[in-house]
């Protein structure tokens, strides 16, 4: 029972890493649609999901640019 719990938040702690690298990737870009520009912000997505890696025991520090 035990690893098939390990392996399960292991998948969870992969899924939320993958997460935060693709939010991260497109945090900042600009928007243009039909005449119109917009920036995306998601750093209220990626706070989270360092606050949920965080419980997980992995070190967040390196995420900040």
């Amino acid at each position: 029972m035990a690893k098939h719990q390990a392996e399960r938040e292991s998948k969870l702690v992969d899924a939320w890493y993958k997460a935060r690298n693709l939010i991260s990737m497109h945090n900042g870009m600009t928007v243009r649609c039909d005449g119109e520009e917009w920036p995306l912000d998601f750093e209220q997505e990626l706070k989270m999901l360092d606050a949920t890696l965080k419980m997980a025991g992995i070190d967040t520090r390196r995420f900040k640019q």
